[in-house]
């Protein structure tokens, strides 16, 4: 049974900004001359029928380096401090709604963040076409969509054939990180999650993380410890993922 995550020591200071929908992170720029909504107007989605294949990573940055990326980011209160946290890391962040990738645009043309990507697109359909296997040293979903109606629920993002490719991006050693305040959304990620070959719960099955292994916090991770709402959080981490199709061959 999962239970609340112990409270974090360096509680952030009175967070101002709304989140949309009640489950969107961090928080827009809004740049006189390269706001939000100026970049939106002509950032085109980014589909998987324009990848021929996974994009070299090392070529997009201009280094090799370890490869984060997070998934749905919201406001992009985490993908930018993780940037300002781990400068020798290379993050990528995939958002639907495109004027939060635009917010991180209007910053990056002040050139800053210049180890983060920030895409407008459907996670969900993207990830598998821009991560080659074995490529990433963390994933991370800060407070996912619950989806709470059940004719939604389709749309959790972590279903089985996504927990599946999850675990094939993944780099050997590295990890996932889920966050969120809804207890049962965790309990049913991490069954989807745990069950993957080679991915283990370094806490022991079903398990909380005992401590944030990152300094950085989304938006809504800062609402919830200024409201003193319980925060949910584990990390899988890639033991040793084994392809079960590519192991069985082809069929006869």
């Amino acid at each position: 049974m999962v239970e609340p995550a112990p409270p974090d020591h360096d509680a952030d200071a009175h967070d101002e900004d709304e989140h949309d929908d009640g489950h969107g992170d961090a928080g827009d720029d809004g740049a006189a001359d390269g706001s939000p909504g100026a970049w939106h107007a002509r950032m085109p989605k980014v589909l998987p029928t324009l990848l021929p294949g996974a994009p070299s990573w090392p070529a997009v940055f201009g280094r090799r380096a370890p490869l984060e990326v997070e998934l749905g980011f919201g406001r992009p209160h985490f993908l930018l401090e993780r940037s300002a946290e781990v400068p020798a890391h290379d993050l990528v962040g995939i958002e639907w709604k495109g004027r939060w990738p635009a917010a991180v645009h209007a910053r990056q043309a002040r050139g800053a963040f210049p180890n983060v990507r920030a895409l407008h697109g459907n996670a969900w359909l993207l990830f598998g076409s821009l991560f080659a296997p074995s490529s990433l040293t963390w994933i991370v979903l800060n407070f996912p969509d619950p989806w709470w109606k059940s004719k939604h629920q389709k749309r959790r993002i972590v279903s089985d054939a996504f927990a599946r490719l999850l675990a094939s991006r993944l780099a050997p050693g590295g990890r996932i990180l889920v966050q969120t305040d809804v207890a049962s959304l965790l309990e049913e990620y991490l069954a989807r999650l745990e069950a993957q070959p080679g991915l283990q719960n370094p806490a022991g099955p079903f398990r909380l993380a005992p401590r944030k292994p990152m300094t950085a916090s989304s938006h809504r991770e800062k609402r919830c410890r200024r409201d003193g709402v319980p925060i949910f959080r584990a990390v899988l981490e890639r033991v040793d993922y084994v392809d079960a199709a590519a192991k069985a061959g082809p069929a006869a």
